[in-house]
Order: C-alpha cells, then structure tokens, then sequence
C-alpha cells in the first residue's frame, strides 16, 4: 500500500485501488467481503513481476483411474463406498496451489536478505491470486524467460486491474509477491492414543508399537529432565503439556493470591524465581501435572 502513503484517500478508493470494485458486483457481499483481507494482511513484500512475467493457468483434474480400495473396510460400516462414489467427478488436483520458478523464488529468497538454501515452497499472494507456490523448473518457460510465477484459477480471488496486464501502465505494488510464509524442516511430534487402537486394527505389530511408544517415552524423560535445569525450556515443557483449565464459572480466577489452575501456577512461581529442585511445592505441582498428563 506504499502508493497511498502521503495522500488522503476514501475507503472506497483504497478498496478499488486493490480490487476493481466495478468488476466485482455479481460477487456475493460476505465473500468479497473476506477477500478485501488479502490486501490488508501482515505480509513481507518481495520481487515484483511484470504483466508479461505472470501466466495465467487453469486447474488441473483428476483423472478417471479407480482408487485403491485394498484397505478399505469390508463391510463399509464408515460409508466409505458411498464417499468413493461421490468423488467420482473430477476433482481439482492442484488446488490452491501453483508453481514459480527457480530464479523467481532464488531472487525472493534474497530478497528477504536469508543466506541458507533456497527454500522450495512459499505461502503469498500475488495481484488477484493467494495460495500456495512451489518452486519449479520449466525449460520452456526459462528459455523465454527465467523469472515467472503461475497463477491457477483455484487461487484467483477476484478480476484483475486493466492496466495491470499492460507492461506500460501496471502497478508495481500490486504486482510485488507478497510473502506470507515458507517451507519448514519438519518437527517432532507426538502419536495420539487414539491411533494406536487403529494401528493395531490395520495389523502393525505390537512389538512395533510397543517400540516406538518407548522410545517416545524415553524422548519425553530426556526433555523432561533437560528442561528442569532451565527455566525457559520448563516454562514450554509445561505449556505444551499440561492444559489451561479455564474457570468460566465467574469466580474469581485466584485462590489464596496464587492462579487456580495447576499450569499456570506452576509457570507463576516459576518466573517468581522458584526451582524445582529447591521448592518442594513447585515441585509436588510439577510432579502431579506430570502424572496426570501420563494418565
């Protein structure tokens, strides 16, 4: 929004100026509505394509190959037969999602001054499309010009400006890759109960269960005894376990000035100064949560 800074503009110029308002009218008012929040969201701005560097693409469908149905249930108690009937119109694979070159994302990636590898997927939006952007290489494309970004139609929201389709008279502002998010190393998490009834169900050996529910075990005791001789890493060992319980009840949320809830009484006298290793009701409190979060 950089080409409305030092003016004064009305509401409705600002929202023209992001989508044509005159091209919009047979849209629905809740849903042009939620769409003004792609102009207005907190992104970083990136690289700016020209008119001639952005194509636009259609969906891709599914074909007509049948789905795997070896591990379906026999006797359908789920109802899985009549949702596989239901998906037999075609299906737009590609959803949401489009590609980008590799110079386009190597130069956005510098653009955003980070030094590492060149990530392989970014969440943004560009002109009238948001969704999400893998990076790709085209050798047609590169050939005619290696800085591209696609748009599908799943991911156009609305029409775009006239003149942004002209090399002469686009807005650059509208036409900057606004970045959202990227591509992340996966992280640790952990199995719910609830699976492990299906795991066994689909035939994964005890033994295998077994296995992996110690070693999960035997993760979370390092992490447990790491994080009680440093408080900031005990302060997010408790967060990510032990629940807030919410009084909705209207009482007051204190007993004897300390929180009613377990968790954030613990985190309390921890940031008060406490440790557990020298406060015995600390650690009693600690000691519970952990309890009861094992079940």
């Amino acid at each position: 929004m950089n080409l409305l800074k030092g003016s004064a503009h009305t509401v409705m110029q600002v929202l023209n100026w992001f989508m044509p308002l005159d091209k919009s009218g047979d849209e629905p008012g809740c849903k042009m509505y939620a769409r003004l929040e792609l102009g207005f969201s907190k992104t970083y701005s990136t690289i700016t394509f020209a008119p001639h560097q952005i194509h636009e693409m259609d969906n891709e469908f599914g074909d007509d190959i049948p789905e795997e149905n070896q591990f379906n249930d026999a006797a359908d108690e789920l109802g899985w037969n009549s949702f596989a009937e239901s998906c037999k119109k075609q299906r737009v694979m590609n959803d949401g999602c489009a590609r980008m070159s590799v110079a386009a994302a190597n130069e956005l990636w510098r653009d955003r001054g980070e030094l590492g590898p060149v990530l392989s997927v970014f969440q943004g939006r560009i002109a009238n499309a948001k969704g999400l952007w893998v990076r790709s290489p085209d050798l047609e494309k590169d050939a005619r010009d290696p800085t591209w970004i696609e748009t599908t139609k799943s991911q156009r929201e609305f029409h775009r400006h006239d003149q942004d389709k002209d090399e002469a008279t686009f807005d650059k502002q509208r036409m900057t890759f606004e970045l959202l998010d990227w591509s992340k190393p996966p992280s640790c998490s952990q199995l719910s109960i609830s699976l492990l009834p299906i795991l066994r169900d689909r035939g994964v050996p005890e033994e295998s269960i077994a296995q992996f529910v110690r070693s999960q075990l035997q993760l979370e005791r390092q992490q447990f005894f790491h994080a009680l001789s440093d408080q900031p890493s005990l302060l997010a060992w408790i967060s990510e376990r032990f629940p807030v319980i919410e009084e909705n009840d209207g009482s007051d949320s204190l007993q004897g000035s300390m929180p009613k809830s377990r968790s954030e009484r613990i985190s309390c006298l921890l940031r008060a100064g406490f440790r557990p290793d020298s406060c015995y009701y600390l650690s009693t409190l600690i000691m519970r949560g952990v309890r009861d979060w094992l079940g």
